[in-house]
């Protein structure tokens, strides 16, 4: 008997959810540069307490779009295009980096010091471990598990504010995901536990992966079951320089 597709969100959807997350994240971003250090320690949280309460909202926000982003990137690891992925990923992350540098640290490009890097890093160690992890002895698999999460922490990658660390939540996902996603049901409780260790509002983005289309949750194929034709573009994914082009020039102008 032909199985028939469930219906639910499409990758599409899905990936304009991301965007629109991850941009209100950006805008926390500049936020942050509009309130002067130690503001929220001083007789001036008056006056810029509206503006942190915002910019700490926002980027919670933000973090909705981290499990949404690690399943999707998982997806196109399956995929016959996965070293052109891989590339396509580092173009967006070198791309990006020199806004992100400006908006974060004020300077266009941080090499000098260790500081934060943008959050398409995070998905360039995803992919790498990915590929180093599969079909590997457990010692080999745990090793590199822990060297991309080492990565990840030293050059703190993704880090929206001191303490959001967006690439870790989006690492930490995929790593589940990639193990478990054979297994729905236990897959989408831990997904969902581990939510709510972080900071509570990816558990909304994995309410939201729980209703994706497909002939069943997952699929048993490359793609899991959301079909080529399905496949999205990922060039719309310049998106995200540009919004720190943009961001850059509001502060630059400030």
């Amino acid at each position: 008997m032909k199985q028939q597709r469930r219906a639910g969100i499409s990758t599409n959807r899905y990936m304009l959810l991301v965007g629109i997350f991850i941009s209100l994240s950006i805008i926390a971003l500049g936020i942050d540069k509009l309130i002067p250090a130690g503001a929220a320690a001083t007789a001036d949280i008056d006056t810029f307490g509206p503006l942190v309460g915002a910019e700490l909202l926002l980027a919670l926000l933000g973090l909705i779009a981290c499990p949404i982003a690690a399943w999707l990137y998982l997806e196109e690891c399956q995929t016959n295009n996965q070293w052109r992925l891989l590339w396509g990923t580092c173009a967006l992350a070198l791309i990006t980096e020199p806004f992100y540098d400006r908006v974060v640290t004020g300077e266009w490009f941080g090499f000098a010091t260790i500081r934060p890097s943008n959050l398409a890093w995070a998905l360039v160690v995803c992919f790498l471990v990915e590929k180093f992890i599969t079909h590997r002895p457990w010692p080999i698999q745990v090793a590199v598990v822990l060297a991309g999460l080492a990565w990840l922490v030293i050059f703190q990658v993704g880090q929206w504010l001191p303490f959001i660390p967006a690439g870790l939540v989006i690492y930490a996902f995929f790593i589940m995901f990639h193990y478990l996603r054979d297994r729905e049901n236990t897959m989408m409780l831990t997904a969902g536990m581990l939510g709510a260790v972080c900071f509570i509002t990816p558990a909304l983005g994995v309410a939201l992966l729980h209703y994706r289309a497909g002939e069943n949750n997952l699929g048993d194929t490359p793609g899991h079951g959301q079909g080529q034709a399905q496949r999205p573009s990922f060039w719309w994914l310049l998106w995200y320089p540009v919004v720190f082009a943009c961001l850059t020039l509001v502060v630059s102008i400030r």
